[in-house]
C-alpha cells in the first residue's frame, strides 16, 4: 500500500492544478534574435520559447509554414527537445516579406496552437568597387579598468578589418552569415591566387623590405605564414559554400606551403629564420611546425622576451598572435605583463573577457574569464545573429569575483563561475 501511495502521489505532482486543462505553448517568435524584424541580413534564425503548465514537459518535435508575400511557399518539421536556433534550408528573397506559423509538440504528444510572426528579409550589400567586397562591420566591442588597454583594443580593430580575407572570414565566424561570405569569397580567392601566382614549388619568393614595424624579422618568411594561413581560410571558405573542388585545391596548396616552410625556414633542431619573437609567434599561431617542434618554439619565444627585458618587440600585426600563443601554452600571466608593449586584439576578447565561440554565429559558446594585471573590471559585447552577448565581471587581487553573463535566445553558454565550477545554460541572464 506504501509504495502505491508513493506512486499515485507522484504521478499527481507531475499533472496541473485539479479542474486546469494540461496546456503546452510557444511564444517569444525571434529571428536572428529580432521580434518582427524589419531588415534581416544573412540567414534567418528561428527561434521561440515553450511554456507549458505541466512540470518535466519539453518540446519534441516543431513545424514551420513559410510565406512569401502573401503565398505558402514552404513547410518544414524535425525533432529537437530545445528551440536552439533553427536555420531552414529554403532561399530566402532579398525584399520579400515573410510570415512564419509555428507549432511544436512535446513529449507528451500534446500539440501547441499555431503561432504566427513575420520579418522582412533585407538587401544583398553591393561591392564598393570593381573586384572589392565591402568591409563588414565588426560587431564587437571591449572595455576595461585600464583606460590605455582600451586605446589598444580600438586600434587594433582598424587593422583587421581592412584585411580582405580575415574581414570577411572573422565576420562569417562572428555571424554565421553564409551569403556574406559568399560576397566577400572573390576577393579572398583573389587573394590565394595571387600568392599562388608568385609562389614557385609553393615558397614565396624574397619580395620588397622588411616591413617597417619589424625590421629584424625575414618579410619572406613572415608572407609564408600568411600566404599558408590565407590558403586554409579559403579551402574553409569553399568547403562550407559547397565547393568540393575548390576547397581540396586550397587545402592542398596550404599544405604544400607549409612543406616549402619547413624545409627553407626550419633547421632539423627547431631553428627558425630570423630568430625572433614575430618568427616564433607566427610559427606557432598557423601551425607551420610539425608537433614535435612546438614546445622548443615556445622556449625559444620566451628566450627572446627574456633578452628584450620582457618588452614585446614583434610587429603590431603580429602581437596579436605572441599573445594568443603565450596564452594557448600557459603563459597568460606573461601575457598580462606584457600589455603595456603591444596591443592584443582578439585577445582581449576571448582570454581576458572570457567570450568564445564554440560554433560560428555563437549558437554555443564559453564564457571563461582570465583575470589579471590588476584589472578591477572587464566588459565584452558581441552583436551575435541571435541577439547581443554581454559578459561583465569583477575581480580583486587578479581573482573572479562576480560574473554576469546575458544569453540571447536559441544559444547555449558554458560558464566558469568565481568558485571554478562550471554551468550549461540557454537563454537569460545569470550572476554568479
Amino acid at each position: 500500500m506504501k509504495r502505491l501511495i508513493v506512486f499515485v502521489f507522484g504521478l499527481l505532482a507531475a499533472l496541473p492544478v485539479w479542474g486546469v486543462v494540461a496546456v503546452t505553448a510557444v511564444e517569444d517568435l525571434r529571428v536572428n534574435g529580432l521580434v518582427e524584424p524589419s531588415c534581416v541580413e544573412g540567414t534567418p534564425v528561428f527561434s521561440w520559447r515553450v511554456t507549458s503548465n505541466v512540470l518535466n514537459t519539453c518540446q519534441a518535435s516543431w513545424e514551420i509554414t513559410l510565406t512569401e508575400n502573401g503565398k505558402k511557399v514552404f513547410s518544414c518539421r524535425d525533432t529537437g527537445e530545445d528551440p536552439f536556433g533553427i536555420v531552414l534550408p529554403y532561399t530566402f528573397v532579398p525584399g520579400a516579406r515573410y510570415g512564419w506559423t509555428l507549432k511544436v509538440t512535446d513529449n507528451h504528444r500534446r500539440t501547441s496552437k499555431p503561432v504566427s510572426s513575420t520579418f522582412v528579409m533585407g538587401p544583398v550589400r553591393a561591392a564598393t568597387g570593381p573586384g572589392q567586397q565591402p568591409c563588414p562591420e565588426y560587431k564587437c566591442s571591449f572595455s576595461c579598468s585600464d583606460a590605455r588597454i582600451n586605446r589598444m583594443y580600438a586600434e587594433m580593430y582598424c587593422h583587421w578589418s581592412a584585411d580582405a580575407v580575415l574581414a570577411p572570414w572573422r565576420q562569417y565566424r562572428a555571424s554565421r552569415n553564409l551569403r556574406q561570405l559568399e560576397a566577400g569569397y572573390p576577393s579572398m580567392k583573389d587573394r590565394a591566387d595571387a600568392y599562388l601566382a608568385r609562389a614557385e614549388r609553393y615558397l614565396l619568393p624574397p619580395q620588397g623590405q622588411p616591413y617597417a614595424d619589424d625590421a629584424l624579422t625575414s618579410r619572406a618568411m613572415m608572407d609564408q605564414c600568411f600566404f599558408a594561413h590565407t590558403l586554409d581560410i579559403v579551402a574553409q571558405a569553399a568547403a562550407l559554400l559547397g565547393k568540393t573542388h575548390e576547397s581540396r585545391y586550397y587545402a592542398d596548396a596550404a599544405r604544400l606551403a607549409r612543406d616549402a616552410f619547413i624545409n627553407e625556414y626550419v633547421t632539423p633542431n627547431g631553428l627558425v629564420s630570423s630568430d625572433t619573437q614575430t618568427a616564433y609567434a607566427l610559427a606557432l599561431h598557423f601551425d607551420m611546425l610539425p608537433e614535435n617542434l612546438r614546445e622548443q618554439a615556445v622556449r625559444r619565444l620566451m628566450s627572446h622576451i627574456d633578452r628584450a627585458e620582457g618588452r614585446v618587440v614583434a610587429g603590431r600585426s603580429v602581437t596579436p598572435y605572441l599573445f594568443e600563443e603565450l596564452s594557448r601554452y600557459g603563459q597568460g600571466d606573461l601575457a598580462f605583463r606584457l600589455l603595456q608593449d603591444g596591443g592584443a586584439g582578439d585577445w582581449l576578447h576571448r582570454w581576458i573577457g572570457g567570450l568564445r565561440e564554440t560554433e560560428p554565429g555563437y549558437h554555443t559558446f564559453v564564457v571563461d574569464p582570465h583575470p589579471g594585471g590588476g584589472l578591477r573590471w572587464a566588459e565584452t559585447t558581441c552583436q551575435s545573429p541571435y541577439g547581443p552577448i554581454t559578459v561583465k565581471w569583477t575581480a580583486a587581487a587578479d581573482r573572479l569575483q562576480s560574473i554576469f553573463v546575458e544569453v540571447p535566445v536559441g544559444t547555449i553558454a558554458v560558464i566558469t563561475c568565481p568558485d571554478g565550477s562550471f554551468r550549461r545554460v540557454g537563454s537569460g541572464t545569470y550572476s554568479f
